[in-house]
C-alpha cells in the first residue's frame, strides 16, 4: 500500500537513533571536560615534562571551548543531514533513475529540487 509523500511520517531509522545517541554521548563527554579534571594541573604537567615552552592557561581554555562548540555543531549537522537524506523520495521514474546512479544522481536531484542548475 502506498502512502502520499505529504502523509509519510519519519520512521524509526536506526541511523537517526544512533546519531542522536552519539550526540548525547558527546555532550556528556564535553560536560566532563573531555576527561581533563583540572586544566591548570594539565597545563602545569605539560610544561613540567617539556611538552610546552610556557604555561599558557588561556590557550588550553580557548581550545577546550572551541572544540566543545565545534563538536556540538558537527554532531547536530550529522543528525540533521541524516534526517534530510531519509526524507528524499523520488516522485517519478526519471527521478528514481537519477537517484539510483549514486552520488552524481543524488546531486542532480537535490539541485533540481532546489531550483538550481546542476553542474
Amino acid at each position: 500500500m502506498s502512502v502520499l509523500v505529504s502523509n509519510r511520517k519519519e520512521s524509526r531509522f536506526e541511523v537517526i537513533t544512533y546519531s542522536i545517541e552519539l550526540h548525547d554521548m558527546l555532550i556528556d563527554l564535553m560536560q566532563r571536560g573531555f576527561g581533563v579534571k583540572d586544566v591548570n594541573h594539565f597545563v602545569r604537567m605539560r610544561y613540567a615534562y617539556g611538552k610546552d615552552d610556557k604555561e599558557d592557561f588561556a590557550k588550553y581554555r580557548y581550545l577546550m571551548q572551541n572544540f566543545k562548540t565545534r563538536i556540538d555543531q558537527l554532531a547536530s549537522l550529522l543528525t540533521n543531514n541524516i534526517r534530510a537524506a531519509n526524507s528524499i523520495y523520488p516522485t517519478s521514474m526519471h527521478e528514481y533513475e537519477h537517484l539510483s546512479w549514486g552520488s552524481s544522481g543524488l546531486r542532480y536531484w537535490l539541485t533540481k529540487s532546489r531550483g538550481l542548475v546542476p553542474r
